[in-house]
């Protein structure tokens, strides 16, 4: 009776080879092989601490029979972050450098867009929408971002050049919920950055945001009554979004008027980092001037909290 796992292949008869030896706990004949010196095909040869033989090529012999080992399928090479923004500019239709600063618009806004922000409110600080915008959690400052359990998608992914005043927009509407609701929640400034990739999802950017401010304020909306965190009037708190948006368009086409103005994107993406002592000489410096929408802000801000401007 044969042992189990023991097998005497056939075709060591034919060969009249009784040479066996031991590969994974069958016998193959030894006979054959010595007759297929293909292409360098050797002899098993021992390898690895217990001594297993394989043959050299991608040729198995078992049981008189060949087998071809798969080939590991070659893993697509990975593209420099220079093929990469190569790849956007010819998607985009943009030179190669706008793209590399749009990048950085969306990357950036740190200390700098805080900085900003702060010229823009009542109390002339940007402690609470720090705060609600999570960022004195974050080494860098703030960076847009919505709550935990929103998803990378595509389209942000590849930094869209029709949505990079968004990442901005997200903290001139923190900053006026913020005072409108008086609370500094990190629910507020989550609630806006998933309306804003839900937004982006649907392949929106700041034009479209710009003509249906109500259809982006019920989507805030929804956010904020699924966090639950802070009661809100609805319709009191879409006013204010709506207004919001209409008050901060003016700031924001100002810093980016279009995708296009290279000047313009080098000095916005600058000016909102975290490497800047004063944004708005940054700015300035690029004939950018937004003080006075920014006055307007503020006292949008000051008539919808109640407070008056220090």
């Amino acid at each position: 009776m044969q042992e189990r796992g023991r097998r005497i292949s056939p075709i060591s008869y034919l060969t009249y080879s009784p040479t066996l030896f031991h590969y994974r706990g069958n016998y193959v004949s030894l006979a054959l092989p010595y007759f297929l010196s293909y292409r360098g095909l050797t002899p098993p040869r021992p390898i690895g601490k217990q001594g297993k033989k394989y043959w050299s090529k991608g040729v198995r012999l078992m049981g008189g029979v060949m087998f071809f080992k798969k080939k590991k399928e070659e893993k697509p090479k990975k593209k420099t972050w220079d093929e990469k923004l190569e790849d956007f500019a010819k998607k985009y239709g943009l030179p190669k450098e706008n793209i590399e600063y749009i990048v950085a618009t969306y990357l950036n806004p740190s200390i700098g867009l805080l900085k900003i922000l702060a010229r823009a409110s009542p109390d002339g600080s940007y402690k609470r929408v720090a705060k609600a915008l999570s960022a004195e959690k974050r080494p860098s400052g703030y960076i847009l971002g919505g709550s935990a359990n929103t998803h990378t998608t595509k389209n942000r992914a590849e930094y869209n050049p029709k949505a990079v005043h968004l990442p901005l927009l997200h903290g001139f509407l923190t900053l006026a919920l913020v005072h409108h609701m008086g609370e500094s929640s990190t629910s507020i400034g989550d609630a806006i950055g998933d309306a804003l990739y839900d937004w982006t999802d649907l392949g929106k950017g700041w034009e479209e945001l710009k003509k249906n401010p109500e259809e982006f304020a019920e989507y805030v909306l929804d956010y904020l009554e699924q966090n639950g965190s802070v009661p809100i009037n609805r319709d009191a708190t879409k006013d204010v979004i709506v207004r919001a948006i209409q008050k901060s368009a003016k700031v924001l086409d100002k810093m980016i008027p279009t995708v296009e103005s290279l000047k313009h994107l080098k000095a916005t993406s600058h000016a909102v980092s975290g490497a800047v002592d004063d944004p708005f000489v940054v700015l300035r410096n690029a004939g950018i001037d937004i003080e006075p929408e920014l006055e307007e802000f503020r006292q949008f801000l000051a008539e919808i909290s109640g407070k008056k401007i220090e």
